[in-house]
């Protein structure tokens, strides 16, 4: 049994369409750094997975999606396999700027060590659309577009600071 492509598709259209360009601007910037987490959501037939944002203080980021329990014999909280973007980011006002940079998976099915796969430059095709973003108290709120050449469609992301 292997992984839901469907979900390395999601990760990599939600980073992908995170690009914008503009200028940074430093107290955006700031309210940024750290980790942020959206609520774990059930997958079907079995496991969990989460979104992990982090923007660190040498203007790199990481955009992480975790799966546990996924595998049949797993326990609920055991990681199965991430997908982990990285890259630089910016910050200008309320614009989000990500320019990722590699991608990096690892599958538990792939055998018991660790093993990584890293594909660098990022597999994207450089289409994007303008992200906002605002930090209220421990939110974060991300609003972007996905397929915009196709039928721009809304989204809405909202994440919980991790301390």
């Amino acid at each position: 049994m292997r992984l839901l492509p469907a979900l390395v598709g999601a990760l990599a259209t939600s980073v992908g369409t995170l690009v914008a360009c503009s200028g940074p601007t430093e107290p955006a910037r700031t309210g940024l750094l750290g980790r942020w987490v959206m609520a774990r959501e059930s997958l079907v037939p079995s496991g969990s997975y989460e979104y992990q944002l982090t923007f660190g203080p040498d203007d790199r980021f990481a955009a992480e999606t975790r799966l546990y329990g996924f595998y049949p014999g797993q326990r609920a909280g055991e990681l199965a396999a991430y997908f982990r973007t990285v890259g630089a980011f910016r910050a200008d006002g309320e614009r989000l700027i990500l320019a990722p940079d590699s991608l990096i998976t690892w599958d538990r099915m792939s055998g018991v060590a660790p093993s990584r796969a890293v594909r660098a430059p990022y597999p994207d095709d450089g289409a994007g659309s303008d992200t906002r973003y605002a930090v209220r108290g421990g939110r974060l709120v991300l609003r972007y577009l996905t397929s915009p050449a196709d039928a721009p469609d809304p989204i809405t992301l909202e994440y919980r600071r991790r301390r």
